[in-house]
C-alpha cells in the first residue's frame, strides 16, 4: 500500500518498516522485500550485508529468485566476501527448482573458474539446461564451452543433460 501509494500517500520509509516488521515474522515476500529495498537504499539507508541476511531468509523457505541472489551475492563478494562454493551451492538450489538464471550462473561459473571448480564438461551441462530453460545467453556460452571439450566430454555432457532432464520430467501416464 504505502510502497505504491494505492490509498494511501507513497511513503517509502513507512512501507520498508512494514515490509521489515512482516519479514521478522517469517513472511517470504517481505524478507524478499526488505533486501531489495535494502539493496536500493528505498525507504532505508543501503545495507548490501543486510539486504544478504534477508535475502539468505527468503531463500531458506524455497524462495528461488532469492535463493539465485544469494548465489550473486556470494559470486560476486557483494555483502560478504567472494566464495565460489558458497555461490555454488546456492545457485544449485535454484537451479534445480528450475532457475534459467541459476543454471547460466553455475554453467559460466565452472567454465571461468580458477582451480578444482573450472569443469567444461559441467559447464557444458548447465549451458545446455540453461539453453532449454530458455536463457538468452546461454547457447552462446555454450558453443564457446563445447568447442574445449573432447567428444568424449561431449557425450557425458549430453548424458549429463538427459539424466537431468529425465529426472525432472514429469511421468508419463500409463496407458491401458
Amino acid at each position: 500500500m504505502y510502497a505504491q501509494g494505492r490509498g494511501v500517500a507513497k511513503d517509502d520509509a513507512e512501507a520498508s518498516r512494514l515490509y521489515l516488521e512482516a519479514a521478522k515474522q517469517g513472511d517470504v515476500e517481505a524478507q524478499s522485500a526488505i533486501a531489495q529495498r535494502l539493496d536500493g537504499g528505498v525507504g532505508v539507508a543501503a545495507d548490501a550485508a543486510e539486504a544478504l541476511r534477508w535475502y539468505r531468509a527468503a531463500a531458506e523457505q524455497s524462495s528461488v529468485i532469492d535463493q539465485y541472489q544469494v548465489g550473486f551475492r556470494h559470486d560476486m563478494g557483494i555483502g560478504t566476501r567472494e566464495d565460489d562454493y558458497e555461490a555454488l551451492a546456492w545457485y544449485r538450489r535454484a537451479a534445480e527448482a528450475g532457475s534459467a538464471d541459476a543454471q547460466y550462473a553455475i554453467g559460466t561459473l565452472h567454465a571461468e573458474a580458477k582451480g578444482a571448480l573450472r569443469d567444461p564438461v559441467e559447464a557444458c551441462r548447465w549451458l545446455e539446461i540453461a539453453t532449454r530453460s530458455g536463457h538468452p545467453s546461454a547457447r552462446r556460452a555454450l558453443i564457446v564451452v563445447e568447442t574445449q571439450l573432447t567428444q568424449r566430454d561431449l557425450d557425458d555432457c549430453r548424458k549429463a543433460v538427459e539424466a537431468w532432464v529425465a529426472r525432472k520430467s514429469p511421468p508419463k501416464p500409463a496407458t491401458p
